[in-house]
């Protein structure tokens, strides 16, 4: 068995924990920043699109949660993740930026593997060996600090922190970027030296192996140097020939040629971009193309791409619900509670939400009342006239194959205790 730490060139500590149904992959988060900054940062900020967070850094954290909730019911490994994670200036001007990069801890090859003397990234590895194979995080993630509130940074667009995709003008969704970045940690990438062609410690890597030149007909890992080299610019030949995503071709309208998926090989070699995305020219949008045109819903073709390089996928995929924060109110006022949903494989629109009350006496069933048919729903909860005390309150969404739950506790007051300042 061989490990191969990666250079974190292109990035630059608390440990968020979260929890998951009992089938998903544990994923925890490793906070980088140190205190008031990033994703500890304490600028007060409004609840937003599903997110009630009231800080900067708590809701940077949730959509993290969201975005690790998501993830874990699409990969199946029975040995936990764990991602390390900041904010760091980018390069950022007011035309072009990095929102963020990403990328494996460690690489690791073995005979234990489907390919030997072939290199994984370290959380497929693991899942493979069934134990963590180096100690360490598996995935670093950085993302761009420069972006909020920064008029020399693309103009002055901000992070969206909403959960529900309705991205206000020109802003840049964080689920998004962040369900992007995950990917890339997961081995949706290639570790070939671009400019030169060398595969990494002269080894193939599992994602070279179902990139095809269609000018030569060859893989990447049957190529030479300087062949690779020149595969970096050959669009629209450079290809992914996975079985997976073969299969579901079909769901595109554009972005293929000599029916194979189109990768990014543009004629100027972009080294944060090129051949570890999907071309742009892809329709409709796949969220692994190199530049981040709005919201998504789902990893689309990219799953496929995960299942080629040999990762263990659940067969269908539940909503997710986000989560949701216990509460108090007054028993004689009807109270609306926000809440977000995402489910992978299914349409928003298709998935079904319901609550129901642990103590119809106090909160009865038939007063608690959800609207909505997008990514983001509202429930109103009305208490049982005069009466007070606790109440669970389960939330369940279902897309007719699977369901997703969540529990919080609403406390029904008679009013509210008087807020006490001491000067």
């Amino acid at each position: 068995m061989r490990s191969q730490p990666l250079a974190k060139t292109l990035i630059a500590g608390l440990t968020l924990i979260i929890a998951f149904a009992a089938n998903a992959t544990s994923i925890s988060l490793n906070i980088l920043d140190i205190a008031g900054e990033g994703l500890n940062d304490a600028t007060p900020a409004s609840p937003v699109g599903g997110n009630s967070g009231t800080t900067i850094g708590e809701q940077r954290q949730i959509v993290f949660q969201f975005a690790a909730d998501f993830f874990a019911e699409i990969i199946d490994s029975s040995v936990p993740l764990i991602i390390d994670a900041k904010f760091d200036p980018l390069p950022c001007s007011s035309g072009s930026g990095t929102l963020a990069n990403a990328g494996p801890s460690t690489v690791h090859t073995g005979f234990a593997f489907p390919f030997s003397n072939t290199y994984y990234v370290q959380a497929l590895a693991n899942s493979f060996q069934g134990s963590d194979l180096s100690g360490q995080s598996d995935v670093f993630m950085t993302f761009n600090s420069d972006i909020d509130n920064n008029n020399s940074c693309l103009n002055n667009k901000n992070w969206y922190y909403g959960l529900d995709g309705s991205i206000p003008g020109s802003d840049i969704d964080f689920l998004s970027t962040i369900m992007h970045e995950f990917l890339h940690g997961l081995g949706f990438i290639s570790l070939v030296n671009l400019t030169t062609g060398a595969r990494f410690n002269n080894r193939n890597d599992a994602f070279i192996l179902k990139l095809e030149d269609h000018s030569l007909g060859q893989t990447w890992g049957q190529m030479n140097n300087a062949q690779r080299a020149a595969s970096v610019i050959d669009d629209p030949d450079l290809h992914w020939v996975g079985a997976n995503v073969q299969a579901n071709i079909g769901t595109l309208s554009g972005g293929t040629n000599q029916g194979h998926v189109r990768m990014h090989a543009p004629g100027t070699l972009s080294t944060g971009s090129s051949v570890s995305h999907f071309s742009t020219a892809l329709s409709p949008f796949e969220l692994l193309e190199p530049i981040l045109t709005g919201a998504v819903n789902s990893i689309g073709l990219a799953k496929d791409v995960l299942k080629d390089i040999g990762w263990g996928t659940f067969a269908s995929d539940p909503p997710v619900i986000a989560s949701i924060n216990d509460l108090t109110i007054l028993n004689a006022a009807r109270t609306p509670v926000s809440f977000a949903i995402i489910d992978n494989d299914s349409g928003i629109a298709s998935v079904t939400t319901t609550a129901t009350s642990s103590n119809p006496s106090l909160i009865e069933n038939s007063s608690l009342v959800i609207t909505g048919t997008g990514r983001l729903r509202q429930l109103s909860i009305t208490p049982v006239m005069a009466m007070s005390g606790s109440v669970d309150i389960t939330v369940t969404a279902s897309d007719g194959s699977n369901n997703d739950v969540r529990i919080f506790t609403v406390n029904v007051v008679s009013n509210f205790p008087p807020s006490v300042v001491i000067t």
